[in-house]
């Protein structure tokens, strides 16, 4: 007990932590280990499609941890601290995981019986050793590391509004079609393979999600051109008022993104997961070539990362072609969304610069840019008609008639 106790003086000689920090630290490890353990069982949920169980846990982490904050914080509690707010993570992780373990062998219980196809352990082995180079990969793309690139060849300034436009990008990345809809789209996928039109529903699926995401990235982007400058001043509270051109590149790499994310699914799909990782040795690419240019400006790097991201997708997607010749983006749509995402930005543009006043202009102009947006997605019509038939199928015919304007059906 002695040894045990003199280990946060002795880490924190080593790691030149004080003794709190070293404890701290070490209840980081502990919360890394309960948060992705319940991360884990609630997406082996969804595989089951039990999106609604999981999102329950997922919803009662964030709940029960305001609660017990609130009831220390209320409490008066002497030692409330960081020591303490590591213990309320901890416990709350490890009681939302044992809930979902709940949920999942209950719903393991609940599976007709019949025979099992289970994969043989080689098989787990191999994709998994696919797939663990790529998170490592991904890192050099990372928002931290662009943010150290920005910091140490453009400065701590230009860091800070760089830093500012990604939370933007990030906050409104948590709303795209495609993140919100993957992981209930792909375990239906995976239930589909081996019936007939597999290929031509994953390929409709994917350009599904592709389409709503760019629709939707398409009327910010036009919003932003339009009166961004104002937008930036009024969130940051008049910090900044430049950078709009960033954000938008910012935006852009949002949708190579997806492009990518879709793009690995497929892969997982197909039976080429084996390429994925050879991939992403394109990250480390994108990073040396960001270095490289950070000197010429914030604006060409992000420039560069957007490039060496549509790279990553579109090298992907190309493989997926060479094996299913029918399995690709339809990319004719892209024209007709850039088009409406000009129109409609040259139609805010129009009306801010005609009126004047603090706040009417951005009002008027925002709610003209996102009507002629609309009417021209209803004229340019980015689904076809398998696409809208799927969607229909899949958020139901009341919520997909909207979207029926949209459908060349």
């Amino acid at each position: 007990y002695s040894k045990r106790a003199q280990w946060p003086d002795r880490s924190a000689k080593a790691s030149g932590f004080s003794p709190e920090q070293a404890r701290a630290a070490s209840l980081a490890i502990f919360l890394v280990v309960s948060f992705q353990s319940m991360v884990f069982v609630t997406e082996a949920l969804e595989a089951l499609l039990e999106q609604r169980l999981a999102q329950l846990t997922n919803a009662l982490q964030p709940i029960g941890r305001l609660a017990l904050i609130g009831l220390f914080w209320a409490g008066g509690s002497e030692d409330f601290g960081i020591e303490t707010v590591l213990w309320i993570d901890i416990a709350v992780s490890t009681l939302c995981t044992i809930l979902a373990l709940g949920f999942l062998f209950w719903r393991l219980k609940g599976l007709p019986s019949g025979t099992e196809v289970a994969p043989s352990m080689k098989e787990v082995l191999r994709f998994a050793c696919h797939f663990a180079p790529v998170g490592i990969l991904d890192v050099f793309l990372s928002a931290g590391a662009l943010r150290m690139i920005v910091a140490h060849f453009l400065g701590l300034s230009e860091a800070a509004l760089f830093a500012f436009l990604q939370q933007m990008a990030a906050f409104l990345s948590r709303f795209e079609p495609a993140v919100l809809l993957q992981r209930l789209v792909q375990p239906i996928l995976i239930s589909r393979l081996g019936e007939p039109g597999a290929i031509r529903l994953i390929r409709d699926s994917i350009n599904i999600l592709w389409k709503l995401d760019m629709m939707l990235i398409g009327a910010v982007i036009a919003v932003m051109g339009a009166i961004g400058e104002d937008v930036l001043a009024i969130i940051s509270s008049g910090k900044f008022t430049a950078g709009v051109e960033v954000l938008i590149v910012l935006l852009l790499i949002l949708v190579a993104n997806v492009q990518k994310n879709l793009a690995v699914m497929a892969m997982q799909l197909v039976g080429q997961s084996a390429r994925v990782w050879k991939i992403s040795l394109l990250a480390p690419l994108g990073f040396l070539v960001a270095s490289l240019v950070a000197g010429y400006g914030l604006g060409v790097m992000v420039v560069s990362v957007w490039i060496v991201s549509l790279m990553w997708s579109l090298v992907a997607l190309r493989g997926i072609e060479e094996q299913h010749a029918h399995l690709r983006l339809e990319w004719t749509s892209s024209f007709g969304l850039a088009a409406a995402v000009a129109i409609a930005l040259g139609a805010g543009l129009v009306v801010a610069n005609s009126l004047s006043g603090p706040l009417w202009p951005l009002v008027v102009s925002c709610a003209v840019t996102g009507a002629v947006y609309l009417a021209c997605l209803a004229v340019f019509r980015p689904l076809n008609r398998s696409e809208y038939e799927i969607l229909t199928q899949a958020v139901g015919p009341r919520m997909a008639t909207p979207i029926g304007v949209l459908s060349r059906a």
